[in-house]
């Protein structure tokens, strides 16, 4: 049986041994992401948002414009952008069941 618990700021599992004592080991250092990775992500993705707001807020970009930089997105750039994430991708460190977790 595995069992996460948090002690202070570790995070320890306990597993049963053979002779049913519970032994603690810390969790292997790349199993946690800590908030000073994923702060410049997160950052970087509402300021995006920000700045789409604040464009359309001041009507900086017209609805034709909009409408074009729309069709620019959806048909050429996010297809890129998927493309080439899943190209690079190891599949060795993926997940199956959380992956097919998702498609149920």
């Amino acid at each position: 049986m595995v069992d996460k618990g948090d002690l202070g700021s570790q995070v320890f599992v306990t597993n049963m041994s053979s002779n049913n004592q519970p032994t603690i080991m810390p969790e292997s250092e790349d199993s946690q992401v800590s908030f000073q990775q994923i702060l410049p992500t997160l950052v970087q993705i509402f300021v995006t948002m920000l700045l789409g707001w604040l464009t359309g807020y001041y009507k900086v970009i017209g609805p034709s414009e909009a409408k074009g930089l729309n069709i620019y997105v959806s048909k050429f750039a996010l297809p890129s952008l998927i493309f080439v994430s899943l190209a690079t991708v190891d599949f060795s460190q993926i997940n199956l069941a959380f992956l097919l977790g998702i498609f149920i």
